[in-house]
């Protein structure tokens, strides 16, 4: 008796279409972006961050660049607003520093979009995860607060995920590209220093299959360059705002926090706050804002 023949299950497998919208991740990318800033923009927060209303002050106070411009815990972040403010100045429009803050961390939100969509596209393969992925990303609420307002986390969490995207597994190991984007972002966040073990765990497993030796000077060329630049330009900033050399007192004034915030060592406390936080960051906050 003849075998009946099996189907081709290949031939029944749908392939993604490249020429549709589907298989362009341009037109995806510019879809993502526009639709991130679009609803950014249209819907800017009213519960103003107090860190912002006085990152404004300071701008708009600001006669030309200066040392009250440095801040310790975020570095350059007001000298970057500053720049993009006396650039909106010179087109002839005279916004408020605040306004010019918001819309530019809505900018920057829907960059960071993109580049969240275009990392789970690598890790995920699949369009429809990731797009899913990037609205909870790009709409989760604190996300979004922090979006439409002035502060400086919209800018550095845009440079850690293009740390994150350069430190892929499947990337070709960039050590010195990955240093200079952290490094960016450490300036304009301090907290973005907490990076530093992620990139180091990348770049051993972008090196594995290497020799020992390659993959000890991939990751001591990302060592070296964040760490001597680093220190040098905020060394740098703290004598210009200062005009001391105290090592002493140089760390004192990278280590500054608010007297209003503390430190806790509950472990249960923590727990509880971080669970809170993690709710917060998607459920939080209220449509009126």
């Amino acid at each position: 008796m003849t075998p009946r023949p099996q189907p081709n299950r290949k031939a029944h497998t749908r392939e993604p279409d490249q020429g549709g919208f589907f298989g362009r991740p341009r037109v995806l990318l510019a879809t993502v972006f526009a639709a991130t800033l679009l609803s950014s923009i249209l819907l800017l927060t009213k519960n103003y961050y107090w860190d912002g209303i006085f990152f404004a002050h300071t701008i708009e106070n600001a006669p030309r660049l200066n040392a009250s411009l440095v801040h310790p815990s975020h570095l350059l972040d007001m000298v970057f607003q500053y720049v993009i403010y006396r650039t909106v100045l010179l087109t002839g429009l005279q916004p408020r520093a605040l306004t010019v803050m918001q819309l530019s961390n809505c900018i920057f939100a829907a960059v960071a979009a993109c580049v969240f969509f275009r990392i789970c596209l690598e890790s995920f393969k699949s369009v429809y995860v990731s797009l899913i992925a990037t609205a909870l990303f790009a709409f989760s609420a604190t996300w979004w607060k922090f979006s439409t307002d002035a502060n400086s986390y919209i800018l550095a969490v845009l440079f850690l995920l293009l740390c994150f995207y350069l430190a892929l597994p499947q990337r070709k190991p960039s050590p010195f590209v990955l240093a200079m984007v952290h490094v960016l972002a450490m300036f304009v966040h301090q907290l973005s220093v907490l990076f530093f073990p992620v990139a180091i765990a990348a770049l051993i497993f972008q090196c594995r299959g290497m020799p020992r030796t390659n993959q000890i000077k991939c990751v001591a060329k990302y060592v070296l360059t964040v760490g001597l630049i680093t220190v040098a330009v905020y060394f740098a900033m703290f004598y210009l705002a200062t005009g001391r050399l105290s090592v002493r007192a140089f760390a004192t004034w990278i280590t500054y926090f608010s007297p209003e915030h503390g430190f806790t060592f509950s472990v249960w406390n923590n727990l509880v706050h971080t669970l809170r936080s993690q709710w917060r960051v998607f459920l939080g906050g209220r449509a009126g804002f």
